[in-house]
């Protein structure tokens, strides 16, 4: 087996294209996951949260593909210890900028790599500290007219024009975007032995 029989069990098109300018072919199979149900789990912390999403999305997909690796991903962004999920509204993305604005917060992302029916069973997760400068209120209303911001974790996608609020960064850029990649290729590569 070699790592193009990937599949990316995800709808994410800010992961598929992390993985196509790695130069890792996959292919991609929606895993059909209630991510609502677990992100109102309130009694586990958030990143225990985001590793049984990310092994529940690839278990639903692997049942169907034993035979390929693969990849389940999920990304939340916790602030003040609490998980800032996607805006459910124009109002509510206002409202988690807002919060936001001039301060650190952290993006998680858990993945899981799962093969040969769960033999292989890897889950683990990447942090990332994201520092913002100030955005103004007119700053944020016009992001929000300009960029698609619905289906990401704190409102926002650092890969567009938001990049020009972010003063600082610890830890992996793509990490932020929703996929560790520098990780998760070198867990691929030992997998398969590449």
């Amino acid at each position: 087996m070699n790592y193009s029989s990937l599949i990316l069990a995800s709808k994410s098109s800010r992961r598929k294209d992390i993985l196509k300018t790695a130069g890792i072919p996959f292919k991609v199979v929606d895993p059909k996951v209630d991510e609502k149900e677990y992100l109102s789990d309130t009694n586990n912390d958030p990143i225990s949260i985001a590793l049984e999403l990310a092994k529940a999305k690839a278990n639903d997909v692997a049942q169907d593909y034993g035979d390929y690796l693969v990849l389940a991903a999920d990304t939340i962004v916790i602030f003040d210890n609490e998980v800032i999920g996607k805006p459910q509204s124009e109002d509510d993305a206002k409202i988690i900028l807002n919060r936001l604005s001039g301060k650190s917060h952290k993006v998680v992302t858990a993945y899981n790599l799962l093969w040969k029916n769960n033999e292989v069973d890897i889950a683990k997760y990447a942090v990332t500290e994201v520092d913002l400068y100030p955005i103004e209120t007119w700053e944020i209303d016009y992001y929000l007219k300009v960029e698609k911001y619905q289906d990401a974790a704190g409102a926002y996608k650092i890969q567009g024009s938001f990049a020009k609020f972010v003063k600082e960064i610890k830890g992996s850029y793509h990490n932020v975007m929703g996929l560790p990649i520098g990780d998760i290729y070198y867990n691929i590569k030992n997998i398969l032995n590449l």
